[in-house]
């Protein structure tokens, strides 16, 4: 009988939430072994006492990684003297903390799940102390705490560990831009858990995390390109004025804000290093994108009107070879009076030009059918080739005027 008590009670953990009949595998008996040795090394000992032995024992490779584990689990178990453990394992911690740092990505990536209320808690304690600290390696162990964010999940306990994972990185946000595979996780994920946050109990969250991935994107959209035009397609599909938006406003500080003739160039020995992208990489991705669109599917990010202005600003600063490399993509801006984009060898010096009363309707008509061709430059059939995609259709008016003419002759 005392011997069936004695086995219960060895499967008591505070780390791991266990029932009767489950058996601790590899990892959950690692961090019981080790707390227990840790527990057998310092009982009974003052502070002074406790850091002179345990400097003396980590010198061994095994029996450091024992003692740093001890010292994970306390911190990950006992709030109340997490504070004092976690400047213990500072003193005697010989490398940097990477084995802590390794065994918590471990413990995050395969044993979230069956962690005490009390860890999940302390885990994101943790993390805070790992990133304030600038401890090397810890965006390992929050990209696998963003793993664990499920989507469709409404629970205290997903959104304490969302909402947990936002405010770090608003609180260290100069930490996380200097992490740019940890940008894009950021991004990718919040993404795909603001559509589940549309509940009006969670609006604040929602706002929230809207407002800090829209910050990520605009501030650093070079991180974010990466994604790919799967993220693109995505966002367009939800919140397509406002990516419009954000490119658009990103296009336009490209150019200078003075008259067009007046182009502003650095002066020599000065060096420009700018984080965000340059306005030709900006022209080439909208390009890009332009050109994977499908069937009509992701082209409404370029008639909204901050990015149709930013076409027609970036064709008026750009030099000839630029205007007709990318002639397709200023087509698909709206003509005015004082820009003519998207045709080759038009000035587009924002000169309006003087024209009489026959020549304005002729104007008009061009307008329109220009307008018409803008419409269905990605309209088509099933069988089109990728290349199709960026030529203009031929509008049914010029199909009615081609046919005019073969029977006038």
């Amino acid at each position: 009988m005392d011997q069936q008590q004695q086995k219960s009670a060895a499967h008591v953990s505070k780390l791991f939430v266990c029932s009767a009949v489950d058996f601790k595998d590899e990892i959950e008996e690692k961090f019981e072994r080790s707390f227990i040795s840790l527990q057998m090394q310092i009982v009974g000992l003052g502070d002074k006492e406790m850091h002179d032995i345990l400097s003396q024992i980590v010198c061994k490779d095994k029996q450091h990684e024992e003692i740093s584990i001890g010292f994970l689990y306390i911190m990950l178990t006992d709030p109340a003297i997490a504070p004092k453990t976690y400047r213990d394992v500072t003193l005697v911690s010989r490398d940097g903390m990477n084995v802590i740092v390794a065994n918590l990505t471990l413990l995050v990536a395969e044993k979230y799940t069956k962690l005490t209320e009390i860890a999940r808690r302390q885990l994101i304690w943790v993390l805070r102390e790992f990133v304030k600290h600038q401890v090397l390696n810890v965006e390992n162990v929050i990209w696998n705490c963003l793993r664990q964010a499920g989507g469709g999940d409404a629970s205290q306990r997903n959104l304490f560990l969302i909402e947990s994972l936002l405010d770090i990185f608003m609180e260290f946000r100069a930490w996380l831009e200097n992490n740019p595979f940890l940008v894009q996780s950021a991004v990718y994920s919040f993404v795909r858990l603001i559509e589940d946050h549309a509940n009006p109990a969670l609006m604040p969250l929602r706002q929230k995390e809207v407002k800090f991935t829209i910050s990520l994107i605009r501030e650093r959209f070079h991180d974010i390109i990466p994604l790919g035009r799967d993220f693109v397609r995505f966002w367009c599909q939800r919140y397509e004025e406002k990516l419009s938006e954000i490119i658009a406003s990103l296009l336009t500080s490209k150019y200078p804000s003075s008259s067009p003739n007046k182009r502003k160039r650095p002066s020599k020995g000065t060096s420009i290093s700018n984080s965000s992208p340059s306005a030709d990489q900006v022209l080439s991705h909208l390009e890009h994108y332009r050109r994977s669109c499908r069937h009509g599917t992701g082209t409404g990010l370029y008639v909204h009107d901050m990015m149709q202005r930013a076409l027609q600003s970036a064709y008026s600063h750009s030099n000839e070879g630029t205007k007709k490399q990318y002639s397709d993509l200023f087509a698909l801006a709206a003509e005015d009076d004082t820009t003519v984009v998207g045709r080759r060898g038009g000035s587009g010096r924002g000169r309006k030009q003087v024209v009489n009363k026959k020549d304005s309707n002729n104007h008009n008509t061009s307008s329109k059918k220009n307008s018409e061709i803008v419409k269905t430059i990605y309209s088509s059939d099933e069988n089109s080739s990728e290349e199709d995609w960026s030529k203009p259709k031929m509008t049914q008016a010029a199909k009615r005027k081609k046919k005019n003419i073969n029977d006038s002759d």
